[in-house]
């Protein structure tokens, strides 16, 4: 509704001939970004319960991996440094998106309203860059977190060792 009272004082200002055009034009321009708005949110969603899929998948592994090898626990610390990590990291994005979320959204509004050029002027604000630079760091944290679990899953004992006492002379 800005955008198009802006487009059409504008467009009045300028004597322009037809100034329904400016008008229809700002609408439409301003409904591609709602658009965008939701295939963003429809990525991030997809990529949440993608992100669940793939944590439910290595725990399945791990259950799995102790049930097959016979050991009653599979113990060291990799898995809990992978643990640690993969929450730290987890926790870390959370934050930082709310912070860029939260930058975006008021500068956006305090801008212009809900238009394609508050969208994009509220994105160069500091605070929305430091909260998605914070995103990236901690994505990195997350993702190492991931390899080194996967990493102690690989690398966990294949059978329960056996004690001497029961082993058979050959």
């Amino acid at each position: 509704m800005t955008a198009a009272l802006a487009a059409l004082s504008v467009a009045l200002a300028l004597r322009l001939p037809l100034p329904l055009w400016a008008v229809l034009t700002s609408v439409i321009v301003t409904q591609m970004s709602v658009g965008r708005s939701i295939k963003v949110t429809t990525d991030y969603l997809i990529g949440t319960i993608g992100g669940a899929i793939y944590g439910g998948v290595i725990a399945v592994l791990y259950v799995a991996k102790q049930q097959v090898s016979g050991v009653e626990v599979l113990a060291g610390r990799a898995w809990k440094w992978g643990f640690g990590l993969l929450n730290f990291g987890m926790v870390g994005m959370v934050m930082a998106l709310l912070l860029a979320g939260m930058a975006q959204a008021f500068f956006e509004r305090a801008i212009g309203g809900s238009t394609l050029m508050a969208f994009t002027t509220a994105s160069e604000n500091p605070w929305f860059k430091s909260g998605m630079y914070a995103r990236m760091f901690f994505g990195v944290v997350f993702a190492a977190g991931y390899v080194v679990l996967v990493y102690d899953l690989l690398t966990a004992p294949r059978h329960a060792p056996v004690p001497l006492a029961q082993a058979e002379p050959a």
